[in-house]
Formats: structure tokens, C-alpha cells, sequence
């Protein structure tokens, strides 16, 4: 649409998105589906997506971290695992994908619905 969503839609995105975050670590997927929903420029949106995960994730890992749950096994994971984000960012900034504004709200839309689609069929699967 033309317009952002009424503050109602806004709050209960938030609480949902809340929710999820809080009985699944998911908050992910209904803040990009909701954000990539308003008619907001694409920095503001990652700008604000961004913010949002490294809060969640920082307060994540700090009460992780009190708990004693940061073994040597979980640093050295992410030790191998940081050349591929590190590599994964640099791509991503050096060979920007040819897509449109609206083409890339659509496939980033797309990508949450899918990965939220494996998720159910995981989660039934597991019955």
C-alpha cells in the first residue's frame, strides 16, 4: 500500500512478533514480513531490522552467557562459522543482486515464507 499500517496493526505485529521472539527466538519473520509490508524506503527497513536483531541477539547471548552455557564448543562454532558471514556480507555488498525495490521486498517475502513453511513441516513432521 500507499500508507503505513494503523497503529493497531503496528502494536499487534509488535506483541506477535514479541511472543514468538520470547517461546521461540522467531521474532524474525513477522518483523521482516510486517516491515517489508510498510512503504518504507529499503535502508530503513534493514536499518530497522538490523537494530532489532542485534538487540535480541545481544541480550540472547548475554543471559546464555550468565546461565554458563558459552562453552569452547559453542566460540569455536562460531569461529568457523564467522569467514562465511564475513565472506556472505562482502558478496552481498560487492555483487548486488539486479532487483528492483518491489523485487526485492518480494524475495525477501518470500524467503520468510518459505523458511516459516520448513519450519511447520518440521515441526509436524516431528509428531
Amino acid at each position: 500500500g500507499d500508507r503505513e499500517s494503523k497503529r493497531s496493526l503496528s502494536v499487534g505485529a509488535g506483541l506477535a512478533a514479541g511472543l514468538f521472539g520470547g517461546l521461540f527466538s522467531a521474532s524474525g519473520p513477522i518483523m521482516g514480513w510486517f516491515t517489508y509490508r510498510q512503504p518504507l524506503g529499503v535502508n530503513v527497513i534493514r536499518a530497522t531490522l538490523l537494530g532489532s536483531f542485534i538487540l535480541t541477539t545481544s541480550v540472547r547471548t548475554a543471559i546464555v552467557g550468565v546461565q554458563g552455557a558459552l562453552t569452547a564448543e559453542v566460540w569455536i562454532l562460531a569461529a568457523v562459522g564467522m569467514p562465511g558471514v564475513v565472506f556472505g556480507t562482502w558478496a552481498g555488498g560487492r555483487f548486488r543482486p539486479p532487483l528492483s525495490h518491489s523485487g526485492m521486498k518480494r524475495l525477501a517475502f518470500g524467503l520468510l515464507l518459505s523458511l516459516g513453511a520448513w519450519i511447520l513441516v518440521r515441526a509436524a513432521l516431528s509428531f
